[in-house]
C-alpha cells in the first residue's frame, strides 16, 4: 500500500494534467497543441526513483487510455496513445539516468545540456513519430503537421512542468521556511515588466515586426535569470508560459485554425525562451558556486593563515623568551666559570706558598734534626713531603686550566705534524731509556691557537707515553682522517687502553681510569684537552679496549 497510494494520487494528477491537454486539442491532426501531462510524468519518474517507476507507468498509462476516453476517442486509439505516451517517458528518463547526473537537477550545466539536447531535443522527436502515426492512420491527419505538433506539445510540457516540479520538490520546503521577500519581489517586478512588453509590444505586432519587437523582451528575461535562483527561474517560466497561452486564448473572433495557430506561436515562444533562461541558468549557477566554492576557499586558506600566524608568532615569542633566558644562563654561566676561573687562580696560587713552606720545613727539619727522630718520625715527615709535593703538582694542574679558560685565543695556521714531533723529542728525553715507536705524517695543517693545540699534543702524547710503560713494543701515533663533516686528528697508542663504559669519566677533572700506583698524574689532562678543543668549537671522544690500547680523536671547528 505504500507504493500503491502514491502511484494512485500520481496518476490521478497526471490524468487531470491529460485532461488539461486533450482541451487544447484543435486542427484537423488531433494533437493537443500544449501537453503538460509529459512533464508532470518525467518529473514523478525522475523523483520516484527506478524501483517505482513500474506501477507509476502502470498508472500513467491507465490515466492516459482514461482521459482519452472521456474524450471521446475509441479504445483502441486510446490504447495506442497512452502507450505511445508512456514510451516518450520511459525513453525520456533513460536518457536522463543514461547521460545526466545521478543527482538530476536543472543547476547544472551538464544536466541542462543533456535535457535539452537529448530529452526535449532529440528524445521527444523520436516518440513523436509513433503518436503521428497513430493520428495519421486513426483521424487521416498530415503525418508531417501531426508529428510537429505532438513534438512541440510534449517538448513545451517537458520544458515548463519537469524543471518546477523537481526544482521545488528539492528546495521547496526551504523556500517557504526562508522566504527572500527582496527577492521575491524584485522577480514579480521582472515578471511584470516581462509581460507588459510583451502585451505592449509583441503581440499587437504582425510579421516580422513581432520578430522584432521580441528583443524589447531580452533584457527583462536576462534580468531574471541573473537575479533569480533556478525555483524561482522556473518558476518564471511557467508563470510566463500560462500568460501568453491565456492571453491567446482570449483573441475574440478566431476561427479554430486561427487560435490553434496562435496558440502553436505562443508555446513555440515559451519552449525557446524557457529553454535558453534554463540554459543561461545552469551556467550563471556553476559560476556561483564556483565562485562560492573559492570564497570558501579563500576563507579557508585565510584562517589557515591566521591560526598558522598565531602559531607561528606563538612559537617566536616562546622562541624569544627562551632566547632571552639562555642568553641570561649563558650570562649567568660565564659569571659562575669566571669566578670558578678566579677562584682556582687565587686558591692554587695562595696555596703554594703554604706549600712550599711545608716542603721546605720538613725539608730541613730531617736535615737539622733527622738523627734525632726515630725511624717512624722520618716515615712521616717523607709522607708528608710526597703529598706536599702532589698537592703543589694539583695546584699547578689547577693553573694550567685556568690558564686556558682565560687565555686569548689567537687562530693562526698550525702544523700539527711538527708539533707532535717536537713534543715526542721531548717525552723521549724526559723518558731515557724508553723505546717507544713514534709515528706521524710529514705536515698537517690546521687552523687554531699554537700554543694551546700545544698543550693538547703534550698532554695527550704524555699520556699515550705514560700507558704504554709496560709494553716492550710501545707505540704511539698521531694522524688524521677524513670524516662524514670535516677532519678529525687522532693519538692512537697499544698501551694499557680502557673499559668503553667509562668513557664518560675520562674528560672530568680528577677522574681516573687506572690506580695512580700503576699510571701516576693529577687526572686533569684530558678535562685541560677537552677545554682547549671545545674553545676551538671542536669535540673530543675517545676509544678503547683493556690492554690493546686507546685513542683519542679531536677536531677543530674554529677558522681562521
Amino acid at each position: 500500500m505504500r507504493r500503491v497510494l502514491p502511484a494512485v494520487a500520481a496518476g490521478l494528477v497526471y490524468f487531470l494534467f491529460a485532461r488539461v491537454g486533450l482541451f487544447f486539442t484543435a486542427g484537423p491532426d488531433s494533437v493537443a497543441v500544449i501537453w503538460p501531462a509529459s512533464g508532470f510524468q518525467l518529473a514523478i519518474l525522475v523523483l520516484a526513483g527506478r524501483d517505482r517507476r513500474p506501477l507509476i507507468l502502470l498508472a500513467f498509462l491507465l490515466s492516459n487510455i482514461l482521459a482519452n476516453l472521456v474524450a471521446d476517442k475509441s479504445l483502441p486509439v486510446s490504447i495506442a496513445f497512452g502507450l505511445a505516451n508512456i514510451s516518450e517517458g520511459m525513453l525520456a528518463v533513460y536518457l536522463l539516468d543514461r547521460f545526466a547526473s545521478p543527482a538530476f537537477r536543472f543547476k547544472t550545466l551538464k544536466d541542462v545540456r543533456v535535457f535539452l539536447l537529448f530529452v526535449v531535443g532529440a528524445g521527444t522527436a523520436v516518440a513523436a513519430i509513433p503518436g503521428a502515426a497513430i493520428a495519421h492512420a486513426a483521424f487521416g491527419a498530415d503525418f508531417t503537421g501531426a508529428w510537429r505538433n505532438w513534438w512541440l506539445a510534449d517538448a513545451c510540457g517537458m520544458l515548463l512542468f519537469t524543471p518546477f516540479i523537481v526544482e521545488w520538490s528539492a528546495e521547496g520546503r526551504e523556500k517557504l521556511r526562508n522566504p527572500d521577500a527582496a527577492r521575491i519581489l524584485e522577480g514579480v517586478c521582472a515578471f511584470v515588466l516581462l509581460l507588459a512588453v510583451f502585451y505592449l509590444f509583441v503581440r499587437p505586432a504582425v510579421g516580422t515586426d513581432r520578430i522584432h519587437n521580441s528583443y524589447l523582451m531580452i533584457p527583462f528575461l536576462i534580468w531574471i535569470v541573473i537575479r533569480l535562483d533556478t525555483p524561482g527561474l522556473v518558476t518564471a517560466n511557467l508563470a510566463i508560459a500560462i500568460g501568453i497561452t491565456a492571453f491567446a486564448l482570449m483573441q475574440p473572433g478566431e476561427s479554430a485554425s486561427m487560435m490553434s495557430d496562435v496558440i502553436e506561436q505562443s508555446q513555440l515562444f515559451a519552449c525557446i525562451t524557457s529553454g535558453t533562461m534554463l540554459f543561461l541558468s545552469s551556467v550563471f549557477s556553476e559560476r556561483s558556486r564556483a565562485e562560492q566554492a573559492l570564497k570558501e576557499l579563500n576563507g579557508s586558506l585565510d584562517r589557515q593563515v591566521a591560526e598558522r600566524t598565531r602559531v607561528t608568532e606563538g612559537k617566536a615569542r616562546r622562541l624569544a623568551e627562551f632566547n632571552l633566558t639562555q642568553r641570561r644562563l649563558l650570562s649567568r654561566l660565564r659569571d659562575t666559570s669566571a669566578e670558578l676561573d678566579s677562584f682556582s687562580w687565587s686558591v692554587s696560587h695562595d696555596l703554594r706558598a703554604p706549600l712550599r713552606r711545608l716542603i721546605s720545613f720538613s725539608t730541613a727539619l730531617v736535615e737539622d734534626c733527622g738523627e734525632s727522630l726515630p725511624p717512624r718520625g722520618l716515615n712521616y715527615l717523607d709522607r708528608i713531603r710526597e703529598a706536599s709535593v702532589s698537592m703543589e703538582a694539583l695546584l699547578d694542574a689547577l693553573m694550567v686550566v685556568s690558564r686556558v679558560s682565560r687565555a686569548e685565543i689567537r687562530v693562526t695556521a698550525v702544523d700539527l705534524a711538527a708539533t707532535a714531533r717536537e713534543v715526542a723529542a721531548g717525552l723521549y728525553d724526559r723518558y731515557p731509556g724508553r723505546e717507544v715507536v713514534f709515528v706521524a705524517p710529514e705536515r698537517v695543517e690546521a687552523n687554531g691557537d699554537p700554543r694551546l693545540l700545544r698543550l693538547v699534543l703534550e698532554n695527550l702524547l704524555d699520556n699515550a707515553w705514560k700507558f704504554t710503560a709496560r709494553r716492550v713494543d710501545a707505540r704511539v701515533e698521531f694522524g688524521f682522517a677524513e670524516v662524514r663533516d670535516g677532519i678529525e686528528y687522532f693519538v692512537r697508542d697499544n698501551g694499557a687502553g680502557f673499559d668503553m663504559a667509562f668513557v664518560g669519566e675520562m674528560f672530568r677533572p680528577f677522574q681516573r681510569l687506572h690506580p695512580e700506583d700503576d699510571f701516576p698524574g693529577t687526572g686533569i689532562g684530558l678535562a685541560t684537552v677537552r677545554r682547549v678543543i671545545a674553545r676551538h668549537g671542536g669535540r673530543v671522544r675517545a676509544e678503547g679496549i683493556p690492554g690493546e690500547g686507546a685513542a683519542i680523536h679531536f677536531s677543530l671547528e674554529r677558522s681562521s
